[in-house]
């Protein structure tokens, strides 16, 4: 498999999305990777679905997922504030 097409980050929001839509366009690559804007040391990898190849990607395994169990209050908070 080949790694995704990088989109450079070193531009404005408006040329990163005028080079993605030129991307999806072109059908060069079926991956492409952006820079992510809430993790920036993640990348967010889009698959364009107009690619010859689109057709041929596996499935994802999907499971159900709830922000609301993922954010608690860390078990270790109290001990640590407490200064003990």
């Amino acid at each position: 498999m080949r790694l995704p097409e990088r989109v450079s980050d070193q531009q404005d929001e408006q040329a990163i999305q005028a080079l993605v839509t030129r991307w999806l366009d072109e059908r060069r690559s079926l991956l492409a990777a952006v820079r992510s804007k809430a993790l920036p040391e993640a990348d967010v990898v889009l698959m364009n679905p107009a690619h010859p190849d689109a057709g041929r990607a596996p499935l994802l395994v999907t499971r159900p997922f709830s922000f609301a169990e993922c954010l608690h209050t860390p078990p270790m908070k109290a001990r640590y504030e407490s200064g003990a």
